[in-house]
């Protein structure tokens, strides 16, 4: 009866330690899936994070170009101005004989053109700034939901 007892002892203990050994193993196991799914995602993220980071180099570059370029435009505009200012002095004096309310059209529309190359010139600077800061937001979104903008639009 003893050896009985003895042996049902040793097999009930075998059995344990099979059971035990199953599960720490599948703890292992599950542990081991779940650090190679957080390492994929934290890989994920760091490159969702440096092509973003990119986006936002590119997009300080360009904006940094269109502030250069402005000097230019303005310099442009100026010139523009000046030619502007003297095509009116040069139309006042053929008016003089004129009537008054020609000379008066001439200036107005003269006025008129300043004012609109003037808010030209601030329009096309907004819509540089505007069209750079746009496709840097596009090609942020296409970086991290992995899909283009034309398709997310359709």
């Amino acid at each position: 009866m003893m050896r009985i007892l003895l042996v049902a002892l040793l097999m009930t203990a075998g059995y344990a330690a099979g059971y035990i050994a199953a599960d720490l193993q599948w703890r292992a196991d599950t542990l081991e899936k779940k650090l190679d799914e957080s390492e994929a995602r934290r890989k994920e993220e760091h490159r969702q994070n440096a092509a973003v980071n990119g986006i936002d180099h590119d997009t300080q570059n360009q904006l940094n170009k269109a502030r250069t370029d402005a000097p230019n435009a303005a310099a442009a505009s100026d010139r523009l101005r000046k030619e502007l200012a003297t095509s009116t002095a040069r139309y006042k004096s053929q008016l003089a004989a004129e009537r008054k309310t020609r000379t008066d059209t001439g200036l107005l529309y003269a006025e008129l053109f300043s004012r609109a190359n003037e808010r030209a010139e601030q329009l096309a600077g907004y819509a540089d700034r505007s069209t750079i800061k746009l496709h840097a937001c596009i090609r942020s979104y296409e970086v991290v939901s992995g899909e283009t903008y034309e398709a997310a639009i359709r």
